[in-house]
């Protein structure tokens, strides 16, 4: 129901524009035979409305970052932002158009000046046809940055928190770490470390808590002193973070941090197993545990603190060439315990295959819009063709050779195709970086964005090409026109 309603009121919408222009075409204007001339008025109330979305999608997003807003209100400004963009496609169409058609081969010059002419002869209608690809363009490229930037983040944190050969875990979820099991983890953990081939062991305790009334994830996990901790501090260096955690302080994620509004410094008080203990958080941490609502500790500190002795996770480190001694060894343990065993390998391959099926996922949704887009591209060029009718034939008795006629048509709709491409990187960029700004509520901390060629020259290539394939059907019809027919054309 919600997007049946919705594609009507956009089709409503949509044809709003065109039927005000209608009513108010001039009588004697509308019965000639001569295009008419677009209306200025027109133009200044798209920069209006472009200006307005613009300040819109700014204001939206000043106030999602304040806190004032909630983090799902970045999909309003961005909407507001695209619409700004293609509002601003007319103004930035034509001199783009120019300009590119200063590198059109000097051999092409009379196709490229028809080409040209017929771009800017109807800058509105043009340019919003040229909207879907600046969507597509920029929704490739903005989203396209996000999601990398995104899953870059989770790996580099995945990277440093799981740092193992093998890895034993509980058949279930981690979801509380019941004291009866206490015995058992214990002995399962010395006969682990007890195994030839063994170079180190990390146990990882998982509990449920509460913190302010809010459910959180208490992670009680070794600390080597040989390696850095496994986490990624916000606002503070490693060497401050090991010494928090050496004096039994925590670490909170920094979802957590946001949800119940605790800065580096504070105590709070965390109830584990219905013991209420108040902790020091001295610094915040990168984290995706449990959706980053986790607060970390020593193995030691947790279990002075709240009586947490299970050890729910075994990060087993091999000596040096004797990671596969260790499978059988490993797996009786697991057998004998009712553990999960898998090593660092087959668990970083499954992980890949997820992010590979997400942002699989993600580029094929993109590349609907390009053929959205190609849709729209090629229409334009076909009422471009038969509006010219006469003309081509005119052009074509004067000597204008067939393959020049194809060469004009197709030339048309790529320097559509790269105007529309250059204003939907501009329009992709400033997506990402709102998209950066938005996720800092929602994450409590920012992504470090990086610009991506390769997304950058794959959606643009994208572009071009859709936007040629889209000529053929309207350049194959200009070919086929009947000379005298064309001339004869009203």
């Amino acid at each position: 129901p919600v997007a049946v309603t919705l594609g009507v009121v956009v089709a409503v919408a949509a044809a709003w524009w065109p039927a005000r222009q209608a009513t108010a075409l001039d009588l004697l204007e509308g019965l000639s035979a001569a295009p008419a001339a677009q209306p200025k008025s027109s133009l200044r109330s798209l920069l209006v409305a472009a200006a307005v979305l613009l300040g819109v999608a700014a204001v939206s997003e000043g106030l999602m970052m304040v806190g004032i807003w909630p983090p799902r209100a970045s999909v309003f400004s961005g909407i507001a932002l695209l619409l700004a963009f293609v509002s601003l496609t007319p103004f930035l169409m034509i001199p783009l158009v120019r300009f590119l058609g200063r590198f059109v081969p000097a051999g092409w010059r009379i196709e490229r000046t028809l080409a040209v002419e017929q771009i800017v002869r109807q800058p509105i209608r043009t340019a919003l046809t040229a909207g879907v690809l600046v969507v597509a363009v920029s929704n490739g490229i903005g989203l396209g940055h996000a999601i990398r930037d995104s899953v870059d983040d989770v790996l580099g944190w995945y990277g440093k928190m799981l740092r193992a050969d093998w890895v034993l875990t509980q058949a279930g979820a981690l979801s509380v770490a019941r004291e009866e099991r206490a015995s058992d983890s214990r002995k399962m953990e010395a006969e682990v470390r007890g195994l030839d081939g063994v170079e180190e062991v990390e146990g990882i305790g998982v509990a449920t808590g509460r913190i302010k009334g809010t459910v959180c994830v208490v992670i009680a996990r070794d600390m080597p002193a040989g390696k850095p901790p496994p986490l990624e501090p916000v606002g503070a260096t490693e060497a401050e973070v090991r010494a928090a955690l050496d004096r039994g302080e925590a670490v909170a994620g920094t979802v957590l941090a946001q949800r119940i509004g605790v800065q580096a410094g504070d105590e709070v008080v965390v109830e584990v197993f219905g013991r209420a203990t108040p902790v020091k958080v001295a610094a915040l941490v990168v984290d995706y545990t449990s959706g980053g609502a986790s607060l970390h500790l020593r193995r030691d500190a947790a279990k002075r603190l709240f009586g947490m002795e299970t050890a729910d996770v075994l990060l087993v480190t091999a000596t040096p060439g004797g990671v596969a001694a260790l499978r059988g060894p490993l797996e009786t343990v697991a057998r004998k315990y009712s553990m999960l065993l898998r090593s660092f390998t087959e668990l970083r391959q499954y992980i890949d295959s997820i992010v590979a099926g997400v942002v699989g996922s993600l580029w094929l949704i993109l590349g609907l819009g390009f053929v959205v887009g190609s849709l729209g591209v090629a229409n334009t060029v076909t009422m471009s063709v038969l509006e010219k009718k006469q003309s081509l034939g005119l052009l074509r008795a004067v000597g204008m050779r067939r393959g020049q006629v194809v060469r004009m048509v197709v030339l048309e709709s790529v320097l559509l195709g790269v105007a529309a491409g250059l204003i939907g990187l501009v329009a992709g960029l400033t997506t990402a970086l709102f998209i950066q700004f938005a996720s800092q509520p929602l994450l409590g901390h920012p992504l470090k964005m990086h610009l991506r060629p390769g997304v950058i020259a794959a959606n643009l290539a994208a572009a071009v090409v859709v936007t040629a394939l889209a000529a053929w059907l309207p350049a194959r019809r200009a070919v086929k026109l009947d000379l005298l027919e064309a001339i004869s054309a009203e």
